[in-house]
C-alpha cells in the first residue's frame, strides 16, 4: 500500500468514526478492504492527533474520545 492509499483510507476511516457509522471491527475492515490488524494500526495512528478510538457495544460503532479520557 502506498502512502497516498494510507492517507486516503485514514481520512475515510476518520469520517466514518466521526459519523459513528462504523459497525464492528470485522465489518469496518471489510469496508476498507484491510485486515483487522491493519485497522487497529490505523486506530493507533490517531493518537498523534490526541484522539483515542473507543467502541460502543450498545450502538455497535467506534467513536473518538480525547486522549486524556483514555
Amino acid at each position: 500500500m502506498s502512502y497516498i492509499d494510507f492517507l486516503n483510507k485514514r481520512e475515510y476511516l476518520k469520517k466514518l468514526i466521526e459519523a459513528e457509522k462504523t459497525g464492528t471491527a470485522n465489518e469496518l475492515s471489510k469496508k476498507l478492504n484491510i485486515s483487522r490488524r491493519t485497522l487497529f494500526n490505523y486506530f493507533h495512528s490517531f493518537e498523534a492527533d490526541n484522539k483515542v478510538v473507543n467502541f460502543c457495544r450498545k450502538r455497535k460503532t467506534y467513536y473518538f474520545s480525547n486522549f486524556y479520557e483514555k
